[in-house]
């Protein structure tokens, strides 16, 4: 954030979209994968927009947008671990 505000003068928006898949079926003990996927899907958005807040309250107009999948709604194959972080 510190890097972006210093290149360009302020920051006016946030588009969270980065995410990451893992497979973790849910009979899976080990749940690695699964911690893994929630750093990045879920705290991943929270900790970039706790950044970026100050800068973004500051112009007074700031914007965050959380882009998601529909995977979150819907549980595919393997992938529930995936689905449970997204609709997190």
């Amino acid at each position: 954030m510190e890097k972006t505000q210093a290149q360009f003068g302020r920051i006016d928006g946030l588009i969270n979209s980065a995410g990451m898949l893992r497979i973790h079926h849910i009979e899976d003990k080990d749940e690695t994968a699964l911690d893994e996927m929630w750093e990045v899907n879920v705290k991943g958005p929270l900790r970039l927009t706790r950044a970026a807040l100050p800068a973004l309250k500051k112009t007074g107009e700031g914007r965050a947008v959380d882009l998601v999948s529909v995977a979150g709604k819907r549980v595919q194959g393997s992938v529930v671990g995936y689905a449970i972080t997204k609709y997190a």
